[in-house]
Parts: C-alpha cells; structure tokens; sequence
C-alpha cells in the first residue's frame, strides 16, 4: 500500500445534552466531510467517536472494565474504527442520535489518542514518516471535564500525540453560555485545553453560530502554491514582499470527441486502417474494453433484434475517429512534411514566413513583477471587473512583519477613502503586460483581491466612470440629417475632384461634336444652324434619326470611360 499522501483522522463529535440545538448542523458538516473524502480522498482512513451518548461502547472502556474499573471512559462511542470512508460510515452518522451522557472532552481525546495507537500496531505501515494523523474535536465545551489542569493525565495525553506527530483541530461553537454556571465550566476547560495545546501542534477555530459549522471543515484540500511570489513596487522608494494566489477559475467543460458507430462492424468501409481502428480501441471509452472482455470469456451474447445488431451491442461499438490534417503545394501532389511548415504572418498583400528561432528572437518577454500605477475612486471602476474570467489574491508574506504592516496599512487607507488601485501585472512568458484592479479586503484578514481589465489597451479610469453608455430618446432633426449630408461637400479635395471630373467630361464632349465621322451629331451646334432649313425628306429624317442615336451609344461610352479613367487615377 503506498503511504504518500495517506492521512488517518479521528473525529470527535459532542453530541451531549448541551450541544443539542447545534447537533443536526454539526452532523451535516461531519456528513459533507466524510463525503469529500470519499469522493477526493478515499486513500484516506477515518474514524468517527461520539461522546456524551447514552451508551458506551470503545475498546479502552472495555479493557478499564476487565481491569476492574468499569466507570472509566463511559458515555463515548467508536461509531467506526480507523479504516476506509464508504457509504455505511454516511448512514451511521446520519442515525445519530441525541445522547443524554456525560461529555467528558479529555476521555473522549483519549480514546480518539487509543484508536490511532491500535490502528499503527495492527498495521505497522502506518507508523510512516509520509503518514499524516491529525484528531478533529467538534464542541461547545459547556460540561465541566473531570481532572484539573495540574493532571498529570493532561501532560501523558500531550505527550502521547506528540510521539505520533498529531494534529489537533478544534472547532468551538462559542454559543451564548445558558447561565452562570456554563460559563464558569467553559473557562475551566478552556484552562484544559491550554495544558495540551501548549505541547503538541493545534489548530483552533471558532463559530458564532451554529449554521456556520457548514464550512468549518474543510472539504477539500488545495495545494499552497503561489503563482507569483516577489515584490509588489509603489513608487522607486518602497517594495513590498507578497505572494498572489489564484482564488476562482473559470470551469471550462470537458472536450467532447467524435465517435463512430460503424467502425467496429466488419462490414466497415470507411478510410479508416486496421491498426488506426485497433489504436481508436484502446484509446476508447470503458465500454469497448467490457465488451472486449466478455468476447475472450465466451459469455452468452445478447438476443439479436431483426436488423442483427443488439440494442447492447450499438451502445458498446462506440470507436473514436482519427482525424488527420495534411498540407499539400499548389504545384505538386505530395504532402507537406510536419518538419517543413512554419509560421508565416500577413504583411499586407504578403505573407511573410517565421522561423521557431525567429519568433524566439522577436518575441517580447516581459520582466515578472507587480507594480502600482496609481489610484482611482472605486465607483469609476465597472461593477463587471469584479466577475472577470480569474481572481486573484494578492497577499503580504507570510512571517513578514514590515510587509504584513505596510500591506494592512495600504488596505485600510484604500477602504476610508474608497480608492481602488491599479497596477501593471506581467510574468516571464511571451505575451504583453497586464493591467489589473485590486480591491482592498480587510474583514478577514489584510490582503487585496485582483482582476484583470477587460481591455488591456484601454486608458487607465479617472475620476468619471470608466465606460456609462446613455441611450436618449431624441429623433435626429432634419437640419442635422441635411447638415450631415452637406459634410462631404465642405472639403476642399472633395471640390478639387468635382471639378476635374467636369472639365475631363467637357472636353470629351467638344472633341465629339467637332469630328460627326467618329460617331458624333451630323449638325453643328444650334447657334451654327441656318435660318432657313430646307424640307428634307422622309428617307432623310430617318437616316438623321439613325445618326443622332448612334452618336448618342458613343457619347454613352466614351462616359464610361472617363469615369473609369477617373477611377483610377
């Protein structure tokens, strides 16, 4: 059995008369624990002891009974022994019942103490350097514990856990007291709990209300690594040593494949080889390795329907397909070589091919570090920037008092006069630098929450908001439609272009009427026509008909082409 990363934990459970109206909240969140680890950690083993019940059922109690002390460490109850977490530990501890016993916090550690300590000598492998054992105790502390703190039980207690390098965590349900006397009994087992926290390594949490033993244990544990861990600069004169930490990523949906329901048929007659098919099989889903399975054991096929092919048999012949790209020249029919293509980018009507090393060479590296801009009011900042795609943490370092000092300060002189800071973000990768919002968090702990600008290039926000669209409902006039119609004319090009084109067009038109040869009018211009016409005939006004609408097909043409001689100059 590999021992990296296993842990072994003891959870204590008050379920005494005292801690009756937060019972049902503490057994959900012991519930939603077991759960996680099912279902993240079933590596590890767990164990679950209930004290203050009205029974008494645990192995030290037992042996104390045999020995002739049967008073000794009643009222707790081993509801499962150190082992794997699975579905009857979950129904187990959802039947727990509300005990009427006495709830004696130090019998109860002892006997969470005993369960580790017999767990490790049946099974020695537990006795790892790699193994972690930590002892979780969920109370109110409102019943008195038996012993005082000079005990020297306390002190055996501690140095027990402290031989096997346990964790204790405490989760207090720090309720208003009922009366005097409750309080006076949480005082004297604080005092206790002092003696052996003093001597072995502990972690305390406290609740005000009951609903918030929903998130006192942690479901799911994540790794400690920052994404980022140097100086945070203000100016030329002061750094700040920080670590930044993602908080909230964006859950992208898994990537959905193409499959083929016809490849695994022996009538198949697509492109597909053998070998890609046998390849596109062990890469399958379970399923075809199930039907694989009951193949080779020559177990009885399922009843085949008219068409010959089983409704199970379809859902199972699921085959993945092998998509291939290939680069083919213009010229010749042969494919391109993988090791043969490269980048290549648009320069106008160009495409300028680049080389991996190129691109290396070309390609800008920004310096990691985080540096302040400057300020602005935290209303001009868009609500929308708090919802980005990432949030991050940016926190002072830990065991850093200057930093820790100089962090708090910053957050709270940002949070009296409602200021949000803007700095430049970048890291030791090919891309350009970012701009990112960081919005001061005090109420938990000293630290400051960043998100990335939607528009990297955008101007930094002033004083007014930074993006406020108003929608009016006014109709365009029509002096500003003529207005706006009149713009172009207003330029002088627009003039210049005009006027050039008029004159091109005169010119074509005076050269038309002084050569009627070419297809232009048989008769000079009106001014140049006599007074007296003579009376010609009807052969002859048809023939001058014939001439008028062929000179006007060529003054049409020779149009055309002006414009298109315009066009392109």
């Amino acid at each position: 059995m590999a021992t990296r990363n296993k842990e072994v934990c003891v959870l204590l459970l008050d379920v005494g008369p005292f801690t009756h109206p937060a019972l049902a909240f503490a057994i959900q969140a012991a519930s939603t624990f077991v759960l996680s680890k099912i279902l993240n950690k079933p590596q590890h083993e767990l164990a679950i002891v209930l004290y203050g019940t009205e029974g008494t059922s645990n192995p030290l109690q037992e042996e104390m009974a045999a020995d002739g002390e049967p008073d000794q460490f009643t009222c707790i109850t081993v509801l499962q022994p150190l082992s794997l977490p699975d579905q009857s530990l979950l129904i187990s501890l959802s039947d727990a019942q509300k005990g009427s016993g006495r709830s004696d916090f130090v019998d109860a550690l002892t006997v969470a103490v005993d369960c580790i300590y017999r767990a490790a000598q049946e099974r020695p492998i537990l006795e790892g350097a790699g193994i972690k054992k930590r002892v979780i105790l969920i109370s109110n502390f409102l019943q008195r514990a038996a012993g005082d703190a000079d005990d020297p039980f306390l002190q055996a207690i501690a140095d027990k856990m402290r031989d096997k390098d346990m964790l204790l965590e405490i989760v207090s349900v720090d309720v208003p007291e009922q009366d005097a006397q409750a309080a006076e009994d949480k005082a004297f087992n604080r005092q206790l709990l002092d003696v052996i926290m003093a001597e072995v390594r502990c972690k305390t949490r406290s609740v005000s209300r009951a609903l918030d033993l929903a998130g006192a244990l942690a479901t799911r544990e994540y790794a400690h690594t920052a994404y980022y861990s140097g100086p945070f600069t203000i100016g030329d004169m002061m750094t700040i040593k920080v670590k930044v930490c993602k908080k909230t990523s964006k859950e992208k949906l898994p990537t959905l494949n193409k499959y083929s329901d016809r490849s695994a048929l022996p009538e198949a007659t697509h492109q597909e080889t053998s070998l890609s098919i046998a390849s596109a099989a062990a890469k399958s889903c379970q399923r075809i390795d199930c039907l694989h399975m009951c193949q080779e054991t020559h177990r009885p096929k399922p009843c085949m329907d008219s068409m010959g092919i089983s409704a199970l048999s379809q859902s199972l012949s699921l085959t993945p397909i092998i998509r291939n790209t290939e680069y083919r020249t213009l010229e010749g029919e042969e494919a391109v070589r993988p090791e043969d293509k490269v980048k290549a980018y648009k320069y106008g009507r160009q495409v300028v091919p680049i080389s991996p090393e190129q691109e290396d060479v070309l390609q800008y590296f920004p310096e990691k570090g985080f540096e302040l801009i400057g300020f602005v009011q935290g209303d001009s900042v868009p609500p929308r920037h708090y919802f980005m795609k990432d949030t991050w943490v940016v926190a002072p370092e830990k065991g850093n008092e200057g930093a820790q000092l100089a962090m708090s300060a910053l957050a709270h002189a940002m949070t009296s006069s409602q200021q949000r800071a803007v700095l430049s973000s970048g890291d030791d990768k090919p891309h350009a630098m970012g701009d990112d919002v960081i919005n001061p968090m005090i109420h938990r702990f000293h630290s400051f929450i960043a998100n990335l600008v939607v528009d990297p290039s955008a101007q930094v926000p002033d004083s007014d908001p930074l993006l406020e669209y108003t929608l009016k409902g006014e109709v365009t006039s029509t002096e500003a439609l003529n207005a706006l119609k009149a713009l172009p004319s207003a330029f002088p090009m627009k003039a210049g272009v005009a006027a050039e084109k008029g004159r091109r067009r005169k010119d074509v038109t005076q050269e038309m009427k002084a050569d009627p040869e070419d297809g232009g009018p048989a008769h000079a211009a009106e001014g140049d026509r006599p007074a007296e016409a003579d009376v010609k005939s009807e052969d002859a006004k048809e023939e001058d008909l014939g001439e008028v609408v062929a000179a006007k097909e060529q003054l049409a043409t020779l149009r055309g082409s002006a414009e298109d001689f315009d066009d392109m100059d």
